[in-house]
């Protein structure tokens, strides 16, 4: 995921996507990260379960 570089002042935002994440029972099977971006390697069948949650994190509060 790459964010825009405001977000790096939010505290606890890669917490935040890490629980969630975690929450739904997902093994992170590593996780890197730069300033902007954050990478979440997952075993392929998890691929869906994760694009829905960011989906639901990011674009789903967009629209409001």
């Amino acid at each position: 995921m790459q964010f825009d570089p405001r977000y790096a002042t939010i505290p606890g935002m890669a917490y935040m996507l890490l629980r969630r994440v975690a929450l739904q029972n997902v093994n992170l099977i590593e996780i890197t990260s730069t300033f902007t971006e954050i990478h979440l390697f997952i075993d392929e069948r998890n691929t869906q379960i994760v694009f829905d949650l960011l989906f639901q994190i990011f674009l789903s509060r967009k629209d409001t």
